[in-house]
């Protein structure tokens, strides 16, 4: 019985080392054209997610959700339910995926607010609108969904990045500006983080 418990133990020990370990990261002021590029009357802000595991993280899905404080106007943010981000890197927006395979030692960028130049001429019962999540339909069909957009000033989103043996989560706050130039974001530390 001993020896089948030190082999259960080894078996778990080993499982764990070669699993895949995902990290966030996020650096526009040293690598802005990654992590906030402008191009074509749009602002994009991503998220890189780094494998530093022994394996491929399988099936990675990201969702999102903004948290909204008791005392706030809902009207001037998203919706608080949970949104399907988008994996890609290229500028023009040919490579989107709901999914990836995040290989060992390596890494995805993840698609998470957006600005358009037009958002603002969009009329809408809930006020004029400055961004938006980078949802699928989003970025692929530029469709303007309310449930997805902000108004400006400053946000707090939670992003769940899902794989098949692994997970993490980040938090940031947004901060959304008349002028789609200015969009930007940092992430927050664990202990700055508004409890839900």
């Amino acid at each position: 019985m001993r020896y089948c418990d030190n082999d259960i133990y080894s078996y778990s020990s080993q499982t764990l080392f070669f699993r895949p370990i995902l990290h966030v990261e996020f650096d526009p002021e040293n690598e802005s054209n990654t992590f906030a590029p402008a191009t074509n009357g749009r602002k994009f802000l991503k998220i890189r997610v780094r494998n530093d595991g022994k394996s491929t993280a399988n099936d990675c899905e990201a969702k999102v959700k903004v948290i909204i404080p008791h005392d706030s106007d809902s009207r001037r943010f998203p919706s608080d339910d949970e949104k399907k981000l988008v994996w890609g890197l290229n500028p023009n927006l040919n490579d989107l995926k709901d999914t990836v395979n995040i290989k060992k030692q390596s890494l995805s960028m993840l698609h998470v607010v957006f600005t358009y130049i037009k958002f603002p001429s969009v009329s809408v019962r809930e006020g004029t609108r400055y961004a938006s999540f980078s949802t699928m339909d989003a970025l692929s069909n530029q469709a303007f969904a309310v449930h997805d957009t902000f108004s400006d000033g400053e946000f707090e989103i939670e992003i769940s990045i899902n794989a098949e043996e692994t997970n993490t989560k980040a938090h940031f706050k947004v901060y959304v500006d008349t002028n789609y130039l200015n969009l930007r974001m940092n992430m927050l530390p664990e202990l700055t983080r508004t409890k839900i």
